[in-house]
């Protein structure tokens, strides 16, 4: 297991938005708190965190799964050199994501990418 160090970051929109950080603000501290657990174990494992933690969407976009307080959250994911971008969140309410959260998550990536050469 790679002991290294990952990453963790926001994504940013070029007006300053913060979407995911901003879901999180909405949420309950103890909802908020178990995202951050979720999220610091990822910086910790990376991809070895595993399931039922993680689950890879397609090519590029995984999401990482959080369940607390009987809600699910879902946070979509990309990475490029050992640096995890959080592009979107969601309260999990279907089995399924949708496309358009997936979309949305794509869109930011592409994106992140232009703007963070």
């Amino acid at each position: 297991m790679d002991e290294a160090q990952w990453l963790v970051v926001f994504y940013k929109s070029a007006s300053g938005n913060i979407p995911v950080k901003e879901f999180l603000e909405k949420l309950s501290s103890p909802l908020r708190a178990k995202i951050l657990y979720g999220l610091t174990m990822l910086s910790s494992a990376g991809y070895n965190l595993g399931p039922p933690w993680l689950k890879k969407i397609d090519d590029v976009l995984w999401e990482i799964r959080i369940q607390a307080e009987k809600t699910q959250v879902r946070v979509l994911f990309c990475e490029k050199k050992r640096k995890f971008v959080l592009l979107h969140a969601l309260k999990k309410k279907r089995q399924k994501l949708s496309r358009q959260d997936i979309e949305t998550a794509h869109q930011r990536w592409d994106d992140y990418k232009v703007r963070m050469k």
